[in-house]
């Protein structure tokens, strides 16, 4: 059996540890936002094209981008105009300016990388179609996804106080490939909060999470500040 001595040493530690938690949730009583990602399936062959579902149910899709290195899934903007010209004439001459960087742009259903040459001061430009079998993984992240990014893709959505650097960007993930993207954000402060959502539910979510978290966070404390007292009462004189 643990003599008194020790026990009060365990109960200290174990109390200091609750304090000093880094997984415990935290105290979210004030100003600061809480953010909803989602998670979409990304799919692409020669045959049927690009594909953006919703994981569980197979819904397709329609979002303004799937990661910043295709353009042109939606049309939008004047380089989807640029680079149409380009597939319509097989090659258009500019001269330099500023350079967008993307790797393939999405034309008629089908994937094209986008090449350049210099040529007597004018730049050449083409679209080669792409025939990878597997052109994806050119632009995916595949290592170091964060933990929210792996929660939203596990279970198809998240909540979080931060914004995920993954938003927007296409990852692999288990073999799969996935876009995230933010569904909702409730903005907290003084006068109130202000929240944006497409999801049925997420302001009352978020509004739960805040206060179950404070109150996880308030009892870790509690608990730790409690045993750090009792170790120091209960210690043996001698």
């Amino acid at each position: 059996m643990l003599s008194s001595r020790r026990k009060s040493y365990l109960l200290l530690i174990i109390g200091v540890l609750l304090l000093v938690n880094p997984y415990a949730p935290g105290l979210h009583l004030g100003g600061g936002s809480v953010h909803q990602y989602e998670a979409a399936t990304v799919t692409y062959n020669e045959s049927e094209g690009l594909h953006v579902t919703d994981p569980e149910t197979g819904r397709e899709l329609s979002l303004p981008s799937v990661d910043d290195d295709i353009i042109c899934t939606v049309w939008t903007g004047r380089v989807c105009q640029f680079e149409y010209a380009v597939y319509e004439d097989s090659n258009v001459s500019a001269t330099p300016g500023e350079y967008t960087d993307y790797q393939f742009v999405y034309l008629n259903e089908t994937l094209y990388r986008p090449t350049t040459v210099v040529r007597e001061r004018q730049l050449q430009m083409s679209l080669d179609r792409v025939t990878e079998s597997d052109p994806l993984r050119d632009v995916a992240t595949s290592g170091g996804i964060s933990e929210g990014a792996r929660s939203a893709i596990s279970s198809g959505s998240v909540l979080t106080y931060h914004e995920l650097p993954e938003d927007g960007t296409l990852v692999r993930h288990d073999g799969q490939y996935y876009t995230l993207y933010a569904a909702g954000v409730i903005q907290y402060g003084i006068g109130g909060s202000s929240c944006s959502s497409s999801s049925d539910g997420f302001c009352v979510a978020a509004d739960t999470k805040r206060w179950t978290d404070s109150i996880l966070t308030l009892v870790s404390w509690g608990i730790g500040v409690a045993l750090i007292v009792f170790a120091f009462r209960s210690r043996d004189p001698t």
